[in-house]
Parts: C-alpha cells; sequence; structure tokens
C-alpha cells in the first residue's frame, strides 16, 4: 500500500472579496534596474531602484517600454540593501534595511524631497536611522531572522515597516516617525501571512495596505499578494487580511518585490530578476467592489486509503490539481478531484491546487512511503 504523509493539515480556509483582479504584464525591465526592488509612481511618473550592490540611483522608467530614461543620484547616501520605498505629499522615503542575516545595526531611511527628484539628478537627503527594540541579538544568522525587512509604507503622519520572518512565515509590523533623528521602535502587531514578504503600499482611498511576496516551497517561488483592510487611525488592531496568488507569466520571474499605488484601483508591481525568470513590470487591478460581503470556500484534502490509493480534492469549484517532483518537474496535472497516486515512487512531492483563473488556492508538500 502507498502512504502519504502530509507536513501539514490540508484543510483551507480562503477569505475573497467580491470583486475580480487583473494581473498582466506591462513590460520586461532592462539590465540597469533588473533587481528593481522598490517603486513609486509620482505625478504620473514611475521610480525604481535595485537591492543591493548599485550605486544610491533612483531610476525613472517607462511604464510602456520599461526602459530607463532618467537617472538621479542621492547627495551622500550609500546603497547597502535598499529594500522598498514610499511617498507622502512632499517627500520620498527608502527604506535601506535589507537585513537577510539580521545582523544590522545600520538601518536607515533616506528621506528626500519629491520636487527635488522630479527636477534635479543629483538631491539632497535627510537620515531617519532606527534599530528594533525587540532585538537583542544581532549574531549573523542568514534567512533565518525575523528582522529582515523588505517593506514600508506611509500612512498620515508615520511610517510602517513590515518584516520578512524567514522562519515563521509572520510579518512583524513597526512605527516609525518621519522625522530625521534616531529612533528604538517598537513591534505594534504581528500578522500569520503564510510567506515571505518583500514589498507594500497603501491605498488611501480603500485604507488598505497591500503586501506582496512569495511564497518558498523547495524550488518554487509562489508569488501572492495580501490585502490588508480595516486600518483605524494607523492602528492595525481588528484589521482584516485576504490574500491571493499572482499569476506569473512563463518565462518571468515569480519574485515580486515591489508594489505602488496607481489610481483608485490600480497598482504597479515589479518583479527582479531569478533563476525562474527575467525582470518584469506589472499592472494590477483589483476590480471595484460591488458588496462588503465575503465568501469562505474550503478546499479538504483526503488520504489515501487501503483501497483508494489517490489524492481527493473537495472544493464547491473545478480546480486544476498539479503534483510536482521536489526538483520543480511536473508530473501530474489535472482537473479530475481525484489523482491516482499508486505508481509514483517513494519521496518528497509537491501539491499545488489552483482555480480555474489561475489563483492557488493551496500548495503543500508530502511524502509518499
Amino acid at each position: 500500500m502507498i502512504k502519504i504523509i502530509l507536513s501539514a493539515t490540508l484543510t483551507l480556509l480562503m477569505a475573497f472579496n467580491s470583486y475580480s483582479q487583473e494581473f498582466e504584464l506591462a513590460s520586461t525591465l532592462s539590465n540597469t534596474t533588473n533587481e528593481s526592488s522598490g517603486l513609486i509612481h509620482i505625478s504620473n511618473r514611475l521610480f525604481t531602484h535595485n537591492d543591493s550592490g548599485d550605486n544610491p540611483h533612483l531610476y525613472e522608467i517607462s511604464k510602456i517600454t520599461g526602459e530607463v530614461v532618467r537617472t538621479i543620484t542621492i547627495n551622500g547616501a550609500k546603497h547597502m540593501d535598499w529594500e522598498d520605498m514610499c511617498s507622502d505629499d512632499t517627500h520620498v522615503f527608502i527604506a535601506d534595511m535589507g537585513n537577510n542575516a539580521g545582523s544590522r545595526t545600520d538601518l536607515l531611511v533616506y528621506k528626500i524631497r519629491i520636487e527635488d527628484l522630479l527636477s534635479k539628478e543629483l538631491v539632497d537627503t535627510e537620515e531617519i536611522h532606527f534599530s528594533y527594540a525587540d532585538q537583542f541579538d544581532y549574531t549573523s544568522t542568514d534567512r533565518t531572522t525575523e528582522f529582515d525587512a523588505e517593506a514600508i509604507v506611509t500612512i498620515e503622519d508615520k511610517l510602517y515597516i513590515f518584516t520578512k520572518n524567514w522562519t515563521s512565515y509572520r510579518t512583524n509590523i513597526y512605527e516609525l516617525p518621519k522625522s530625521p533623528g534616531t529612533y528604538s521602535v517598537s513591534r505594534i502587531k504581528e500578522i500569520e501571512v503564510g510567506g515571505l514578504i518583500t514589498g507594500g503600499v497603501y491605498n488611501q482611498h480603500s485604507n488598505s495596505v497591500l503586501l506582496v511576496g512569495y511564497e518558498l516551497i523547495f524550488v518554487f517561488l509562489s508569488p501572492f499578494k495580501i490585502e490588508i483592510s480595516g486600518i483605524t487611525n494607523g492602528s492595525f488592531d481588528g484589521v482584516y487580511v485576504t490574500k491571493s496568488g499572482l499569476n506569473v507569466p512563463s518565462g518571468m520571474s515569480p519574485q515580486i518585490e515591489s508594489i505602488t499605488y496607481n489610481n483608485v484601483n490600480g497598482y504597479y508591481l515589479t518583479a527582479e530578476e531569478s533563476p525562474f525568470g527575467a525582470s518584469g513590470l506589472y499592472t494590477l487591478s483589483n476590480g471595484v467592489a460591488t458588496n462588503n460581503a465575503f465568501v469562505t470556500k474550503k478546499v479538504r484534502v483526503r488520504y489515501p486509503t487501503q483501497t483508494q490509493r489517490n489524492l481527493i480534492i473537495s472544493y464547491p469549484e473545478l480546480t486544476i490539481n498539479s503534483i510536482y517532483g521536489v526538483n520543480g518537474s511536473l508530473l501530474i496535472k489535472t482537473e479530475d478531484p481525484k489523482i491516482i497516486t499508486d505508481h509514483l515512487q517513494r519521496g518528497m512531492y509537491i501539491l499545488r491546487i489552483s482555480d480555474t483563473s489561475n489563483q492557488i488556492l493551496l500548495t503543500e508538500k508530502f511524502i509518499v512511503q
């Protein structure tokens, strides 16, 4: 008999708003910005910066071609590990806070004037230095820290940092003043996100924060967006969190790193180049909510038995069910809710369940013994 061992429960509650979303590739990015990690949209112009290893530059890029049309240098700044940026009515805030090893003691945010950004090639900056009040150990531990961060947003007179928790797949939220100085910031909220957060933006029209990131499952990167709604005066208590997958075209990188606001329901996103594909500029439209109702749908996978050697997918609508090897090879793809498994050899596999619009409902590993 084939025995299936699941690494975790395969029951998932998904909450869906009553609106549609469209995620489309606008263009590839040039070699100059193929590590795009932050994005802002100001005066109908799009600006980005690279992740690490670049000079202290911001790049204005074409929304049509993705090509660089202008380069801005930030006077006196260093480019250690720039991970995200955001803007309010007067200033841009660039977060040099990448901290994969959890050992940095020089985290800071650069603050530049929007009018300088739009008109000059060399701009001056102010500095907002910070540390995490709940971090006491700075021992280097690569990709296991809770003090790495790649998303920053501005809400009213404060900045909010969302961490990239490498082991817990949660995000911690820290509040930071916008005034230059040195601060020890306290954690104000912890939210379950089921992945690694890589970028964020605040939408004042919907009073919500949109975060982007990805799940890391063996060799797979599974990108997603998360909307945090119900924010009250900068408080994240009692917020509602919804999550949905992003279907990246074949040949393009799934490593979504940044998102910025475009209009009431529209956004731009970028993905940095990775072994999985090319860097790209995307548009995302959330549509318009028809009401405030939420629909809860359940995905359940039943274990095989001695007489029934297959996985059984239970979902109220048609699903596309795929099984991959750990090397990323597709072994089974079917719309049949019964997935025959008796021909699989012993080993580790990945089950992925999607709906007909390619939204990922579940990704889980399992073992055949």
